[in-house]
């Protein structure tokens, strides 16, 4: 039983880094959870947007409503076949990108607009590359179907390679993880490389001013409080 919820982590971590940056994956809400709800979990983050307390509740508020509108699927991925597995994976990336459009939504509407902002640039700094696969980012870039359609095969392609790497049910995750972070900096030069020299200028202004996010391991990342009082 064990030895099966460890394979469900390896198989939900392998997205996690091709969705969403490390640093997010090793906090909650990255696995599997939303990475700018992940965000607001960080006492570091809280502490940049101002948030109020009442904030910061309802941002977990939001957390759990999410988890249950948009629960993840489930996959013995020790037992599983290639297929399966590259079913699951499809499953998890559509998964988080309805849950995505629903999180941006509801904070939107909780977050003042300058803390909405702030909150969308840390993100986009920590996605890297990742963050051009977001409709609002393309969007924004006013990226052509063309670079849409080369950013989403590098991706896919990073995807299925991390996939093989996990074939066979034996992966160690702790051992593995620095080749896969070599493949995930190497799929981030060639991303960046599809955008013309006006959209890179864009896209680093998106990012805001620059903000490091403490390290942690898997699991880390709990609750901070914020630095004011809600009523």
């Amino acid at each position: 039983m064990v030895r099966r919820m460890q394979f469900a982590a390896l198989a939900i971590a392998v997205v996690a880094l091709v969705v969403v940056p490390a640093a997010q994956a090793q906090r909650r809400g990255g696995f599997g959870g939303d990475p700018l709800l992940g965000l607001l979990q960080i006492e570091k983050v809280q502490i940049e947007l101002d948030l109020l307390d009442v904030q910061i509740d309802e941002g977990e508020v939001i957390a759990a409503e999410m988890q249950k509108q948009f629960p993840n699927p489930r996959i013995n991925f020790q037992e599983a076949t290639d297929a399966e597995r590259d079913t699951f994976m499809k499953k998890m990336a559509e998964i988080q990108v309805k849950r995505g459009k629903a999180v941006k939504a509801k904070l939107a509407e909780m977050l003042a607009p300058d803390q909405y902002t702030r909150l969308r640039q840390i993100h986009i700094q920590q996605a890297g590359s990742a963050a051009l696969r977001d409709a609002d980012v393309a969007k924004e870039l006013k990226l052509t179907a063309a670079q849409s359609k080369k950013i989403k095969g590098i991706a896919d392609t990073m995807t299925q390679e991390m996939r093989k790497m996990f074939s066979g049910g034996r992966a160690d995750f702790a051992k593995l993880r620095p080749k896969m972070e070599k493949m995930r900096a190497d799929a981030e030069k060639q991303t960046m490389a599809v955008l013309t020299a006006p959209q890179k200028k864009q896209f680093t202004s998106m990012q805001g001013k620059k903000f490091e996010l403490p390290r942690r391991g898997f699991g880390g990342g709990g609750r901070g409080r914020g630095k004011k009082k809600g009523n």
